[in-house]
């Protein structure tokens, strides 16, 4: 049977959590935040056959720019044990069945795996959305520019005018608070560029071993933020996304037109 959680039962509740750890391993503290501030038994999907919790898929509602809403498919997965019997397959279905039935334009996903983008192409599903990934360097020094805290309302405003010739991820205030929360609890972090009081561009940013990635950067003078940000912590180089047509990064399956767009800080 595939139907949509019931956050009144706790045990289903605490097995979602266990399959979330099982398929994303190490990420246990963001299960917990996640489960905590994002979670919602309605919006998601499991397969049960005798009681049993075999695999899930969490739906997302997003509205793209010229596009409209669409549902993104978040932490897909099934138990290793029922692998191979096509429950993920199935209950990607199912959520497309639902999304018919709303009116929803699209289903869209950030694979967690490069190997995972054959199996979604499986599905229907191609490659729509893009990044550019390059290298930043402390090289460059703007003394009239300065790094500082951002406020969610200038950060809606320098997305939207960043990226307002293309098809995009609308985001909201809430959006960007809870990303930054986010970032900042796992030991990462918000930068913005400014001149003056006026928001340039802004920079989220994360570590792994030493290394610092810039998970998205955004806005005018972007080589400045960078350089200014490594500066900051000690560092020469880094590696960073901005929005751009170099690398797959999300996929979609459209029920009408195709098109591509701009997708990326999706808990990915």
């Amino acid at each position: 049977m595939i139907r949509y959680a019931d956050k009144n039962k706790k045990n289903e509740t605490e097995e979602l959590k266990r399959l979330f750890n099982v398929c994303f391993p190490g990420e246990e503290s963001f299960c917990r935040w996640f489960f905590e501030k994002c979670f919602e038994a309605e919006n998601t999907l499991v397969d049960v056959e005798n009681g049993v919790l075999r695999g899930a898929a969490m739906e997302l509602l997003y509205n793209i720019k010229g596009i409209g809403d669409v549902t993104y498919l978040y932490a897909v997965g099934t138990f290793p044990q029922f692998r191979g019997r096509g429950i993920c397959g199935n209950i990607i279905k199912k959520s497309q069945e639902n999304d018919r039935l709303r009116g929803r334009a699209a289903s869209v996903l950030i694979p967690g795996d490069k190997f995972l983008f054959d199996f979604y192409r499986r599905l229907g599903y191609r490659e729509s959305s893009f990044v550019t990934e390059r290298k930043f360097t402390a090289s460059e020094n703007r003394d009239d520019l300065n790094l500082g805290e951002c406020r969610a309302a200038d950060l809606v405003r320098v997305y939207n005018e960043n990226l307002k010739s293309g098809r995009y991820i609308l985001r909201s205030e809430e959006y960007f608070e809870r990303q930054t929360q986010m970032f900042k609890k796992f030991g990462g972090g918000l930068s913005g560029l400014y001149c003056k009081n006026r928001l340039l561009g802004y920079c989220f940013y994360s570590f792994e071993k030493g290394k610092i990635f810039f998970d998205e950067i955004i806005g005018e003078e972007k080589e400045a933020l960078a350089g200014k940000i490594l500066k900051k912590f000690g560092l020469n180089e880094g590696f960073g996304r901005e929005p751009g047509k170099g690398q797959a990064l999300g996929m979609a399956y459209f029920y009408g037109e195709s098109f591509e767009f701009y997708m990326n800080l999706m808990y990915n």
